[in-house]
């Protein structure tokens, strides 16, 4: 009774880890004293109810507590009702088919397990396939904030991982299947199971780790291109008053020159120091969208096509509280224009010196396309300057990441690019 107290208590420990791997997420918390006051009299009703009440009793207690434990380790981070009813419930069949398929297994080798090794290491492989087919559904379908990686390499990270408990997972069935001849109790092969288990575990924690310190990497490159694009904008700012100020001092002295060519009724050169006036007026930004940031970036950009002899065509209609960061469109759009100005540069042909960007919210959804002209001498080298090409190397990544679509045509010497991003909303100012 008391080792079946231990094997259960060692169960119970480790089903709490790995299903609080599968439900972890960031906006939640296990670790408060009503969960862990919860968890902790769940496992000691798990490990006592064997003393009390006949096997099959206690079998079922030992699922609905397991059941439980997921429900309550779901619910701490934040899930909605439904979905924890129905992960808890998957979960739960999962263990009882793995069982229920390895015992098949082991019957069908004619093997019994008789020893209190044999029966850890049956405990461990069950844990370990458990751990497998966890970490796979959660790749594949809780789609949370910390599955930063795109499905091809997502898919690579997988099969990766997953050869750490298919390793264990064989060497402890190749394990269990040596103790026919063992004695009841292996002090070396309960160590080694344990090894495999903290391997295993450990492997997919740092997995997770990993993770988090790539979106941590990523936010921070998110700050400091908004860091970077303030600073441009506050230098541009007191530019733009030191300007504001010599034009007024400047202004200030016409004016008592205009008064005096009135005066003196020499109309000509007055209109001549009014068109001069004028003129010092032109070199304002044009205003895009009310967003400062991302108004400055296209107000660059535009001096950089018409420096270039470019026609900028900018269409901006979103508003400044949508729930997609500021920070994201402005790298999108700051790369697809560089690529764009870039090509136009390159073409020779002066009638089709031009780039039509669009940036709409229209449905929840931010449509941003892009369209240019280019040299169609260069389709030869142009598969190999996009493989090398960081800048859309790094759209595709973002969009990516924010779940968005991203799709590039060529239409006779027009290169196209549309990227849609769904499920964008109003959020509120504070």
């Amino acid at each position: 009774m008391v080792i079946n107290a231990i094997f259960h208590l060692y169960t119970s420990v480790v089903n709490i880890v790995i299903v609080n791997y599968f439900f972890r997420q960031k906006n939640g918390q296990l670790a408060t004293p009503k969960n862990i006051g919860y968890l902790s009299f769940l496992v000691f009703i798990e490990c006592c109810t064997h003393f009390f009440v006949s096997e099959s009793y206690a079998s079922l207690i030992t699922l609905t507590c397991s059941l439980l434990t997921s429900l309550i380790i779901s619910s701490s981070y934040h899930y909605s009702m439904k979905q924890c009813i129905f992960w808890s419930v998957t979960l739960q069949s999962i263990g009882i088919l793995l069982e229920a398929s390895l015992g098949i297994i082991l019957i069908s080798l004619k093997y019994q397990i008789s020893s209190i090794s044999g029966t850890f290491l049956f405990i461990n492989l069950l844990t370990i396939s458990s751990i497998i087919i966890i970490f796979v559904l959660k790749q594949l379908f809780l789609k949370t904030t910390d599955n930063w990686l795109d499905e091809q390499t997502q898919t690579n990270w997988i099969l990766k991982l997953s050869i750490i408990p298919m390793i264990s997972l064989s060497l402890l069935l190749l394990q269990l299947l040596r103790l026919k001849e063992e004695p009841l109790f292996d002090l070396f092969t309960i160590l080694l199971t344990l090894g495999f288990i903290i391997i295993t575990i450990t492997s997919l924690y740092l997995y997770t780790y990993i993770s988090e310190q790539h979106l941590q990497m990523q936010d921070i490159n998110l700050d400091r291109v908004r860091f970077q694009s303030e600073l441009k904008h506050l230098e541009n700012v007191k530019e733009n008053q030191l300007s504001i100020r010599a034009l007024k001092h400047d202004l200030h002295n016409q004016n008592i020159v205009l008064l005096g060519l009135l005066e003196q009724k020499q109309y000509t050169k007055a209109q001549q120091l009014l068109n001069h006036n004028l003129n010092l007026l032109d070199g304002t930004d044009t205003f895009f969208t009310n967003d400062t940031i991302l108004n400055y970036l296209l107000n660059q950009k535009a001096v950089v096509a018409k420096k270039n002899g470019i026609v900028l065509d900018i269409h901006c209609l979103i508003p400044t509280n949508i729930s997609l960061k500021t920070e994201v469109i402005s790298v999108i759009i700051g790369n697809l224009l560089d690529n764009s100005i870039a090509a136009t540069i390159r073409n020779q042909n002066k009638a089709e010196k031009q780039i039509q960007l669009k940036v709409r919210l229209f449905k929840n959804q931010l449509h941003i396309d892009i369209e240019n002209f280019f040299d169609p001498k260069e389709l030869a080298s142009r598969s190999q300057r996009k493989k090398d090409g960081l800048g859309i190397k790094n759209v595709q990544k973002i969009v990516q990441q924010y779940y968005g679509l991203y799709q590039q045509t060529i239409d006779n010497n027009i290169y196209k690019v549309s990227i849609i991003f769904s499920n964008i909303v109003l959020v509120s100012q504070q």
